[in-house]
């Protein structure tokens, strides 16, 4: 009995490893976009951005400890995590309201990915992780919506892109 606990644990460390990989590719797109974009807005990307990076910085966190508590390791190397995440790579010098509206999506799809664990992980009986998981679909699917609604204020005429 105690070998299948283990197993079962291991299952749901894995994919919340597969969760913090997206976390942590998405907190460093963030951050390159903020290094790169060409788009001359200062105040307006520097506000999103660094809401952005505190917002991914408390969940990794929250994730890297449940991972840790699941006794699977956490890849060392940035690359090795990279591989893991469903999160698309940045694209170097995009404009503001194109690495917004990017960046929304990746929240959508961290969204999605939690919500898929969450119907797909055997957690029923793990409260804390059942609790992260729903947590983190929810705070990511409003993320996405409030850049998307933000980008909609900004850039009206481009609505309908989502």
């Amino acid at each position: 009995m105690t070998e299948a606990v283990g197993d079962r644990d291991r299952i749901i460390g894995g994919g919340l490893l597969r969760l913090l990989a997206d976390i942590l590719v998405l907190e460093f797109k963030v951050r390159h976009l903020g290094w790169t974009m060409s788009d001359g807005n200062d105040l307006m990307r520097g506000t999103l951005l660094v809401s952005a990076r505190q917002h991914l910085d408390s969940s990794a966190d929250e994730i890297a400890r449940h991972v840790h508590l699941k006794a699977v390791r956490i890849p060392s190397m940035f690359n090795d995590l990279s591989v893991m995440s469903s999160v698309k790579p940045a694209k170097a010098g995009e404009a503001l309201e194109a690495a917004l509206r990017e960046i929304a999506e990746d929240h959508g799809q961290i969204a999605q990915d939690a919500e898929t664990l969450r119907v797909t992980l055997p957690i029923e009986e793990d409260q804390p992780t059942s609790s992260l998981i729903e947590s983190l679909a929810c705070c990511h699917r409003q993320r996405c919506d409030e850049l998307r609604e933000l980008l909609d204020v900004v850039h009206p005429d481009q609505s309908d892109r989502h």
